[in-house]
């Protein structure tokens, strides 16, 4: 239903995907889910005077913040000679294929294709800009060789059915008294960012013989499915290390001490959920 709606009522042009074949199997090498893990030492153990945060609305604040994707030719190779501790930044609506060394961290930021913290030297891994651009704040990174594919959102002003999604069911379930109706508000807005990556098992002929695959859903699209998760992960892990998390799951973190913080949930707010 998700789909349905967004391709009926909010999508108003095409959807392109990245040219090259690379860039999409680099999308979806750099595609992982929720990061789930907890702080070295911290379990097994019962933790007393903990503050449970989370970010309200993670994936659906990620996806917020896309352009259309409508312009084929938005899409453009990545290449610095600005590389080694010179490399500061990256546009975040990328990905990107490193080469280098991770520095060790309770909360690493970069993870490889099997979805297994970077903790050491790696080779020719798939990113995306979110958490580049965070591992490199943190200094956790240092790259020595960079490619990739970056989407330019400057030059793409038309009307974002991202946007205009989010906000509307966003809203929808803000303001509903009902509670069967606001619960179907928050399963619309979370159900449309996996149908980005969403496969389904198939057959197909090869050479006379069937074949089993993993056939694409109508919306699937690993650059910004991937984008989506890897926006979440790097936020969280701006709190992980702001509050020396104990535990994460997705978009929710334990933290030790009582944070005296927003109760209020808005559009990608740090939320305070409780205390104990």
């Amino acid at each position: 239903m998700a789909s349905a709606v967004f391709r009926l009522k909010y999508m108003q042009a095409n959807m392109y995907q990245p040219q090259l074949s690379q860039w999409l199997v680099g999308a979806a090498a750099s595609y992982h889910g929720g990061v789930n893990r907890v702080k070295p030492g911290a379990a097994p153990a019962w933790h007393m005077n903990v503050t449970a945060l989370d970010l309200s609305s993670a994936y659906p604040n990620a996806m917020s913040r896309f352009p259309s994707f409508d312009d084929p030719a938005g899409y453009k190779a990545f290449r610095t000679r600005d590389i080694g501790s010179r490399l500061k930044q990256v546009p975040d609506l990328g990905i990107y294929k490193i080469t280098g060394s991770a520095a060790p961290c309770h909360w690493p930021a970069l993870f490889d294709h099997n979805f297994k913290p970077l903790t050491s030297n790696f080779q020719d891994n798939w990113v995306t800009g979110y958490e580049l651009n965070e591992s490199l704040r943190t200094g956790e990174v240092r790259v020595s060789s960079i490619t990739g594919c970056v989407y330019d959102s400057k030059k793409d002003t038309s009307y974002s059915p991202f946007r205009g999604y989010v906000d509307d069911f966003y809203k929808l379930k803000s303001d509903a008294k009902d509670p069967v109706m606001r619960y179907m508000y928050k399963i619309l807005l979370n159900a449309l960012t996996g149908k980005f990556i969403q496969t389904s098992p198939d057959y197909t002929l090869v050479d006379g013989q069937l074949v089993k695959i993993r056939r694409a859903g109508g919306l699937y699209h690993p650059f910004i499915a991937s984008l989506i998760t890897g926006h979440t992960r790097a936020s969280i892990h701006q709190l992980e290390h702001q509050y020396n998390a104990l535990h994460t799951a997705t978009d929710g973190i334990f933290v030790p001490g009582k944070i005296e913080g927003n109760t209020k949930k808005s559009l990608g707010a740090t939320v305070c959920e409780g205390h104990g």
